[in-house]
């Protein structure tokens, strides 16, 4: 568990932003002990270094992916991936609260 969180660190070290290993692998190392298998590794970034993360990520030939919300009705939503390719897409810019 700890190697793929070194391996992780010395890939972002030099990113030019703060970041933080959130999820799962987050939970196993504050408690101390694996829980599951994972198939990836969370990272999370503050809102105002989006533009700069995603071009990081897609730059080290990362598949970047964000969660999209189409509300229905005020109790149903749409949800669904939406795969980014382009971190200066306008979409990607605008900052977007529900």
């Amino acid at each position: 568990m700890t190697k793929i969180i070194s391996e992780c660190n010395d890939f972002m070290k030099d990113c030019g932003f703060p970041y933080a290993i959130c999820g799962g692998y987050a939970l196993e190392l504050f408690l101390g002990n694996k829980l599951r298998p994972h198939s990836d590794i969370d990272i999370t970034t503050f809102e105002e270094n989006r533009i700069n993360s995603i071009a990081f990520a897609l730059s080290k030939g990362w598949n970047i992916y964000e969660h999209k919300a189409d509300w229905i009705d005020n109790k149903k939503a749409n949800c669904y991936l939406r795969a980014i390719i382009n971190p200066n897409d306008k979409e990607n810019a605008e900052l977007k609260h529900i």
